[in-house]
């Protein structure tokens, strides 16, 4: 009998590029239905080290695949109006933290800055905002003194008021649909599925 052929595995890398943003799947030559590259606009940081983002130089570079994965992207949507908005970066207008024009009132995290830095980064900026909150606090104009005064606004406006009560439940069913799964959590990605369980706790 002929003996059976030794499959040797081929050798595998892998490495990180950095200062590259996606442009396009392209198709592959052979197989247009197929992804057959991903091409990159090559990318510099510019601006200080807090304030540092990566810019397009107008350079490109294709990389060939066979296989694509997309992760999920973040960009900040305006609010209304009245709240000053960057579309462009998908941001509320600020300064530190203050949104500009608008006394009173602050924003932090993403919305703040944009997707950028880890997560240190983020909670620095957010204890950065919260000092300018304090710094603020003695002159700025008083409308409510209790948070039901908030909650009861909310309410004439038609906007559910989700509690940490009612997040906790959420938490608990995510928790229960992950160990049916064999996993720690099962995420509710919906922002509608959420609210539906957080009004269960007040039926």
């Amino acid at each position: 009998a002929a003996a059976a052929a030794t499959t040797i595995p081929e050798e595998k890398t892998f490495s990180i590029v950095f200062n590259r943003s996606p442009v396009a799947f392209l198709p592959n030559p052979h197989q247009p239905t197929h992804v057959g590259a991903v091409r990159f606009e090559v990318t510099a940081l510019e601006g200080s080290l807090a304030a540092r983002r990566a810019s397009g130089t107008g350079q490109f570079v294709d990389v060939p695949c066979d296989l694509a994965f997309k992760s999920i992207g973040y960009k900040g949507v305006s609010i209304g109006d009245d709240v000053p908005f960057d579309s462009r970066e998908g941001v509320v207008k600020n300064e530190f933290g203050r949104v500009v024009g608008c006394p009173g009132l602050y924003c932090s995290g993403w919305i703040r800055t944009g997707p950028t830095g880890i997560i240190a980064t983020t909670m620095q900026l957010g204890f950065q905002t919260a000092q300018v909150v304090l710094e603020d606090l003695p002159g700025l104009e008083r409308k409510g003194e209790h948070l039901q005064d908030v909650t009861e606004l909310l309410t004439e406006r038609g906007v559910q008021v989700v509690s940490y009560s009612d997040w906790k439940r959420i938490e608990v069913h995510e928790l229960r649909k992950g160990q049916e799964l064999g996993k720690v959590s099962e995420k509710i990605v919906r922002v509608d599925d959420m609210l539906r369980l957080a009004r269960q706790s007040h039926e």
